[in-house]
């Protein structure tokens, strides 16, 4: 029998070969060969973590495992339903910090292909500090204030103030305030992966006006 051009699928074939020379003998042969499949699954992840940190409760893992044969897929070791080879889940998310999950897809030929997914959540707010040492004192001298903010999981992102109930500022150097009269300061910081703590808020009060 003649080789075939498209090859063999996958499996046990048997192959029988004849030949005959120009004096009429005929000789048999009968082989046996084996194909398998040694490729691992490909997984493409169609949505994963999102970049950075969050504060989600749920991170949806979905993606295609593409394999010529049906696969079984697992996230985190956990079955997760494959039909057509596209898989989804929802995972829920409790506590701060890193964490990683692995979608394994296993062939029906038990080859296994993997893909990690980093995820990093974040639910504290920061907190900021204030220097200024004379909050709802009456000084004499211009104010200087300066904010501070920390922390420790995501990274702050800004710091904002506002004086006497007016705009929302970032802060990005010290606050200085000249001018006499009673200021009131408000400031919060958020951090990346948008926390923010509760509004602070201090008092400044100036009087340059010696002897009253």
């Amino acid at each position: 029998e003649g080789i075939r051009s498209e090859g063999y699928p996958l499996g046990t074939t048997e192959i029988a070969a004849v030949v005959t020379d120009h004096a009429g003998n005929t000789a048999r042969k009968k082989c046996t060969i084996l194909i398998y499949d040694s490729t691992p699954p490909d997984i493409t992840l169609t949505a994963a973590a999102p970049e950075g940190f969050s504060t989600a409760k749920h991170l949806i893992i979905s993606g295609v495992a593409q394999d010529i044969f049906p696969v079984e897929v697992a996230i985190n070791g956990m079955a997760v339903d494959c039909p057509h080879n596209n898989f989804s889940l929802s995972v829920p998310v409790s506590g701060d910090g890193p964490f990683d999950f692995t979608v394994a897809a296993r062939d029906s030929s038990g080859n296994v292909g993997t893909a990690v997914i980093s995820f990093s959540r974040d639910t504290a707010a920061p907190q900021t500090t204030c220097f200024f040492p004379d909050d709802n004192r009456w000084i004499d001298h211009d104010a200087y204030i300066v904010f501070t903010a920390k922390d420790d999981r995501s990274g702050i992102a800004a710091t904002y103030y506002r004086i006497n109930s007016g705009d929302w500022k970032i802060h990005e150097q010290a606050l200085r305030l000249t001018e006499n009269g009673i200021w009131r300061i408000e400031y919060y910081s958020v951090d990346r992966a948008g926390n923010a703590e509760p509004v602070r808020e201090l008092t400044v009060k100036i009087n340059k006006n010696k002897g009253t």
